[in-house]
């Protein structure tokens, strides 16, 4: 599913479209890269234990790190529902 962000003016905002470069971005979707370092130390694992890294299929990240800048979403007038500020991983108050 995607998150929505309501707006006090009534507008509608995809969550990935509220980046405002003037101010910093309010909301920001990345890797998580000490995720992205263990899952690769699992393959290396593998790799010393013998399998063939041409028998290891491709993986695609499985997660990603929410990050909310409180202080640029006041800025840009937005209001972040409470459930989305619960589920990132920072946020900059």
């Amino acid at each position: 599913g995607h998150v929505e962000i309501h707006r006090p003016d009534g507008v509608v905002q995809p969550l990935v479209s509220i980046i405002i470069p003037t101010v910093g971005a309010a909301v920001g979707v990345g890797w998580d890269f000490y995720d992205a370092g263990y899952e690769a130390g699992k393959i290396a694992v593998r790799v010393i234990k013998g399998e063939k890294p041409a028998n290891i299929p491709f993986q695609f990240m499985q997660s990603a790190r929410l990050s909310i800048n409180l202080k640029a979403a006041e800025l840009q007038n937005l209001k972040i529902p409470d459930a989305v500020i619960a589920r990132a991983k920072s946020v900059i108050r």
